[in-house]
């Protein structure tokens, strides 16, 4: 479908805030990985930065489950500049800028500055072990990724925030999760020191805050615009059920995909197909994925060109998937619960982390029905 010239500028638009925010989040990141271990302001400091900037940040925190991280955030001088600097008249109020925003830029930059140091770690992990062999899986090598996926998830959340609340609630939800997980794979890993277990902890411990300020301060800034003219239009169309009804967003090429009883009823051509029978075009699920990720990296914008459908027909798939952050627009359709099995073998029992044990490892968000099976004699997995 064609893009009217409105769209185009619009979408021309939302990509130059992007660019504008990660530039502004690697700016603070040079600063934040410099300082040392999640510094935090004196409160004298805060109250008369805040004084500055004409806001009440201390009634704005009171708000958020993290009061002292929200005030930190607000505090900082990324966040004074996002805010208006000292350019703001005392008085203003919180209504002359955007807490949120600032929130985000802030969280941002110390998600950037924590991947950083989580992939050094995870980088000299190895010259720790010495000559003992290393475990399946590291706990740094899973914090590194989950930073990664978390600045990416904020980035989208940042984006979002102009055209849909929902979305802007589902990434930072996501983001928080990411540090419990990397929290998670620490305790259960003794791949790198103890000291630098803990200093990452501390480091994803309160990032997990700041994300929490910043998800907290969308929230508020969602029930303020409730009765606006631009909330109520967001509102399901006639006949849908507001439990059942589709983002307005969603191309009607994917409301097909997403509303067809199976692969053969939507009329969409799958491209690629998965069958141990070798009727297909891929006899397992990793190596479609591998196929139409690189059939798509000519395409400008990375995994572009559209959606990536796989049909993975009826059987039993032992294998591990794994859908990479660079790997978008992906979805796989099978034949429905009880046909289309993936099982994964890998437990904490084999000593994987619960994030590396996951049946389908899913780095975005993306929309799958699958069933995963674990082993019932070990300790957790993750599907």
């Amino acid at each position: 479908m064609e893009m009217s010239g409105k769209a185009s500028s619009r979408v021309r638009r939302q990509e130059k805030g992007m660019q504008q925010f990660v530039a502004w989040s690697c700016a603070i990141a040079t600063v934040l990985a410099l300082a040392t271990t999640a510094p935090v302001a004196a409160a004298g400091t805060q109250d008369d930065d805040a004084a500055a900037m004409g806001l009440n940040v201390t009634d704005i925190c009171l708000s958020t489950p993290y009061p002292s991280a929200c005030k930190t955030a607000l505090s900082s001088a990324g966040a004074r500049l996002g805010l208006g600097g000292g350019r703001a008249r005392a008085g203003a109020g919180a209504g002359a800028a955007d807490p949120f925003a600032a929130s985000m830029r802030f969280a941002m930059a110390r998600a950037t500055s924590a991947r950083a140091v989580a992939r050094n770690l995870s980088a000299s992990t190895s010259s720790h072990l010495g000559g003992v062999a290393a475990p399946p899986s590291s706990g740094m090598d899973d914090c590194a990724e989950l930073l990664d996926i978390s600045v990416a998830q904020l980035g989208d959340a940042f984006a979002a925030a102009s055209r849909d609340a929902d979305a802007v609630t589902t990434w930072l939800s996501a983001a928080m999760t990411n540090q419990a997980t990397c929290a998670d794979s620490l305790a259960a890993s003794a791949g790198a020191k103890s000291s630098e277990r803990e200093d990452m902890r501390a480091r994803v411990s309160a990032l997990a805050e700041f994300i929490g300020t910043a998800l907290a301060l969308h929230a508020n800034k969602v029930k303020a615009k409730a009765n606006t003219a631009a909330q109520s239009s967001s509102s399901p169309a006639a006949g849908d059920d507001a439990s059942t009804a589709l983002p307005a967003w969603l191309s009607e090429h994917d409301v097909k995909l997403l509303r067809s009883p199976g692969p053969a009823a939507s009329g969409v051509a799958m491209d690629a197909v998965v069958a141990l029978d070798g009727t297909g075009t891929h006899r397992s699920i990793n190596e479609a994925i591998a196929a139409v990720t690189t059939s798509a990296k000519g395409v400008r914008g990375g995994g572009g060109g559209g959606r990536k459908v796989i049909y993975v027909k009826a059987g039993r798939y032992e294998e591990s998937v794994n859908i990479g952050n660079k790997q978008k627009n992906v979805m796989l359709m099978g034949d429905g619960k009880g046909s289309t099995v993936i099982v994964n073998h890998k437990s904490v029992g084999d000593g994987y982390s619960t994030y590396a044990s996951a049946t389908v490892d899913l780095s975005k968000s993306m929309k799958y029905f699958l069933k995963g099976e674990g082993d019932e004699w070990k300790d957790d997995t993750c599907a």
